[in-house]
């Protein structure tokens, strides 16, 4: 009876997981060059440089990466970082359309996204849709010149509705160099706040002047961030079924035996 009982639950347990695995909805590693491709580098001030799509996910395809500077920035894709931890959030093969993350520890990391003139309010964006996914959540690699900002805040708009300021933080000084894994790595939980929206947009937005080595932000200091990624849960219909499924036959027999 026990080892039956064992048996069983050990079954339900591991459908669950299968069920319920977590997948990369939208990352952006800026590895492919062709979603550049009509991005304006030197866009002047306060005039958005365009578009580059997520690289992979399940929801790459209209899941799209910005940014805005009130004065005049000069976007560019350096070195990017190399992030194990990221790589292994959702399990899988990774791709566009695909919902494994492994592609944040490709190496090497040829890319990330970079700009300069950084006035306070200037922001990163990132848009996807979560809808039908719940316990989304983002992680990404953040780093910046001695004299770029030091202090970012992340907010989300829902549906393109107002900004709901999020969280605080702090960047370190970079040391990306393609193919070396770099302490930059950051992670925020949505509690649900990120779950099932059709559109979501997260900003990372300069909070105030104060540049990574202590100074003031300095025209020249950069930002950069990569390996982007926003990922979540959804049930799979068959495995839930077979869960169920599994977990009546099993009760069944536990009844018959006893």
């Amino acid at each position: 009876m026990k080892k039956m009982f064992v048996s069983c639950v050990a079954a339900i347990l591991f459908a669950s997981a299968n069920a319920w695995a977590q997948s990369s909805i939208a990352q952006w590693t800026f590895e492919t060059v062709a979603n550049t491709n009509g991005f304006i580098f030197s866009p002047g001030a306060n005039t958005s440089p365009g578009t580059i799509q997520a690289d992979n996910g399940l929801n790459y395809s209209g899941s799209v990466a910005s940014g805005l500077h009130a004065t005049a920035a000069t976007y560019s894709t350096p070195a990017g970082d190399l992030d194990p931890t990221i790589a292994a959030l959702a399990p899988g093969a990774s791709g566009p359309g695909l919902p494994g993350s492994s592609a944040a520890n490709a190496s090497p990391s040829v890319h990330s996204f970079s700009a300069n003139n950084w006035s306070v309010g200037d922001y990163w964006s990132f848009t996807t849709s979560t809808l039908g996914y719940t316990g989304v959540s983002i992680s990404f690699d953040q780093a910046g010149s001695a004299t770029g900002p030091a202090n970012f805040g992340l907010s989300y708009s829902i549906n393109s509705g107002a900004f709901t300021s999020f969280a605080t933080y702090s960047v370190l000084l970079s040391a990306w160099n393609t193919t070396t894994v770099q302490p930059s790595s950051l992670a925020f939980a949505g509690g649900g706040a990120f779950d099932n929206a059709n559109s979501i947009t997260f900003r990372l937005i300069d909070l105030n002047t104060t540049s990574i080595n202590g100074g003031t932000v300095a025209s020249g200091g950069t930002d950069r961030v990569d390996n982007f990624t926003v990922v979540g849960v959804v049930p799979e219909p068959t495995s839930l079924a077979l869960a169920g499924l599994g977990g009546l036959s099993a009760l069944l027999a536990l009844r018959r035996k006893s």
